[in-house]
């Protein structure tokens, strides 16, 4: 199988963020519109950030561009919260008690209203608390991330090393 296929799904690229660290995910999608809108949200099922999420039922989604600093990405995609304070790496506010990235283009936070484990991912229902557009740009898909971003984000965890 190619699995490189996948590339091609219009996903986004973006922090799902707790009190405790983050996670660089890309699998997010609506799945119900109107006043109160769902996400669904996967993470890997054996990270930290998905017990937190469990845990806790609230995180933070920012939606990353397609023109963020690719240190952002290797900052929460590329080491694990158990061992690095990844917020202490980037430049980050509070926004209605939770910490998020300054460069984003939107950002949520959401609730969890339902839970499926899988053998790898964890899917999460969630209902849309609050969201806020912070700035114009062009998402990053992650098929973007894949052919010109990714390569970058590495060298740029490298040189953090």
């Amino acid at each position: 199988m190619d699995t490189t296929a996948l590339f091609t799904l219009s996903h986004g690229v973006y922090i799902a963020g707790t009190q405790s660290g983050g996670r660089i995910i890309d699998a997010v999608s609506q799945v119900e519109d109107g006043t109160s809108p769902v996400l669904s949200v996967s993470f890997m099922a054996h990270g930290e950030t998905a017990s937190v999420v469990g845990e806790n039922a609230r995180f933070t989604l920012s939606v990353l561009a397609k023109d963020a600093d690719p240190w952002l990405i290797a900052a929460f995609g590329f080491q694990t919260s158990a061992k690095a304070d990844k917020w202490a790496a980037i430049p980050h506010e509070e926004w209605l008690g939770f910490p998020v990235p300054l460069d984003c283009l939107a950002r949520m936070v959401l609730q969890v209203e339902e839970i499926r484990e899988y053998p790898n991912h964890r899917l999460a229902l969630c209902r849309v608390v609050d969201a806020e557009k912070v700035r114009a740009g062009a998402p990053m898909t992650y098929g973007y991330y894949q052919s010109d971003v990714k390569m970058a984000a590495q060298a740029a965890f490298k040189a953090h090393l």
